[in-house]
């Protein structure tokens, strides 16, 4: 048996004719032969049956589609238009020559998508842009097209003396330092005089307030721009009367451009019975809602009203954040909300605790003989003066008919109710009502003075 498979691993050779040596291939030997299996040739061979199926199936579907396409009826119409002759290549042209050049074009499609775009922005469009000012009763033209009263109104400022409050709030300084004491706090779109420039250091300008104080304010704060001041060109004005107050971009579905505060007076050129476009500081415009307003004309003063509304409008400032001589409900004080409400009810008073006093009339006989006090002599709104120190040394010592010195108060607070003050609280840092004999009991009261006289 080995000397078999030596002979047919040998290479045998053959002459032929010509006398040409032919040397054949040796010839595998049998472990060469068996390292493919039986096994293994019959999973070739199925799987080569496999691979010729598919191809005849591909090649009989690809047939049977042709045939149903060149019958189809878009091939009819194209053949008798004489676009195409479909051949077997499918791109032939019948007479054989390129006549792609007169070969119509088909119009190019819209995709899907475009035209629902096209809807949804100008479904926005009219929602945000139109809508609002069709609800306004204003025309989707420019703004500033809508005419303005002609009648003439004079200046009220002097262009070199007067600047124009750009925040909401904005503090007023002793001193050109932030951490200098607070002497009050301006609104905003407020007019405000400029004192003399050469005591004012860097980042702050010098002011000067009602009472004649000079003052300093951070230049940022303020603008020469005094357009949104001056009532000409304006149909009337309005007055602040809520504790705050959005400024909109639109009449609706707006975006705040600010939030002011109770006692802020803006000039107006449109109204409607919802809605007010009034003039801002820094050039622009805004809107807003009727509700929590005083219109008034350009040269209309704030009618004085009731006690009573004086005192309501004190009570809305009820656990607001204490802050030294502040005048809003972002931060707020005693004395600084009473000046407030006081422009608001039409009455002016100064921003200091002392001159509040001076200027108010006094209540008299509010003291009982043993020295308490007679509440059926006080009134909502009466401001009741305190003071943290004793009476003045003199004032004890002093003579019948002598003059005594003034008695200053430290502290004051707001009758609202019978036997109910609103005041500074000292242990939650808010405003409070408190009890007035538990007030005294810290306190010294000094004065009660009335602001607005009862009828």
């Amino acid at each position: 048996m080995q000397k078999q498979q030596q002979r047919r691993a040998t290479t045998s050779s053959e002459t032929n004719a010509a006398g040409i040596r032919r040397v054949e291939a040796p010839v595998p030997s049998g472990r060469a032969r068996d390292e493919v299996t039986p096994r293994q040739r019959r999973e070739y061979l199925r799987a080569a049956r496999r691979r010729g199926r598919w191809a005849r199936f591909r090649r009989q579907g690809d047939r049977l589609r042709r045939a149903a396409w060149l019958r189809s009826p878009l091939t009819q119409m194209r053949q008798e238009a004489g676009r195409h002759v479909l051949t077997e290549d499918w791109l032939e042209s019948r007479t054989g020559e390129d006549t792609v050049g007169d070969e119509a074009i088909e119009p190019r499609r819209l995709p899907g998508w475009l035209l629902p775009t096209i809807v949804l922005a100008l479904l926005l469009a009219g929602l945000f842009v139109v809508l609002p000012r069709v609800l306004a009763g204003v025309s989707v033209s420019d703004p500033s097209a809508v005419e303005k009263p002609g009648k003439a109104v004079q200046d009220l400022y002097d262009d070199h003396a007067y600047a124009v409050v750009l925040r909401p709030v904005i503090n007023v300084y002793a001193h050109p330092d932030i951490k200098s004491a607070r002497v009050t706090q301006l609104l905003y779109n407020a007019p405000v005089r400029l004192g003399d420039p050469s005591l004012a250091a860097t980042g702050f300008t010098t002011v000067v307030l009602e009472d004649g104080t000079e003052a300093f304010v951070k230049t940022r704060d303020l603008t020469l721009d005094q357009r949104s001041i001056e009532p000409a060109g304006y149909e009337g004005r309005v007055v602040v009367a809520d504790l705050a107050k959005r400024v909109m971009t639109h009449a609706s579905a707006g975006n705040l451009i600010v939030e002011v505060k109770l006692g802020t007076v803006l000039y107006y050129v449109y109204q409607s019975s919802t809605v007010y476009r009034v003039a801002l500081p820094d050039g622009g415009e805004g809107w807003m809602d009727s509700s929590g307003l005083i219109p008034l004309a350009v040269d209309q003063p704030v009618e004085v009203a009731e006690a009573q509304r004086f005192a309501s409008t004190l009570r809305a400032f009820v656990n607001s954040t204490l802050l030294d001589n502040g005048i809003s409900n972002s931060g707020a004080s005693i004395h600084g909300i009473v000046q407030q409400a006081a422009a608001v009810n039409g009455l002016r008073l100064p921003h200091t605790i002392v001159g509040q006093m001076e200027i108010s009339p006094p209540v008299q006989n509010y003291l009982n003989l043993n020295g308490t006090v007679n509440y059926s002599r006080l009134a909502p709104g009466d401001l009741l003066f305190f003071s943290s120190e004793p009476p003045p040394q003199a004032a004890q010592d002093a003579e019948e008919g002598e003059s005594l010195p003034p008695d200053l108060p430290t502290d004051m607070g707001v009758w609202l109710d019978y036997g109910i003050v609103l005041m500074e609280s000292d242990r939650s840092f808010v405003l409070r009502e408190l009890e007035l004999t538990d007030v005294m009991e810290k306190l010294r009261l000094v004065d009660i003075r009335r602001p607005f006289v009862q009828e």
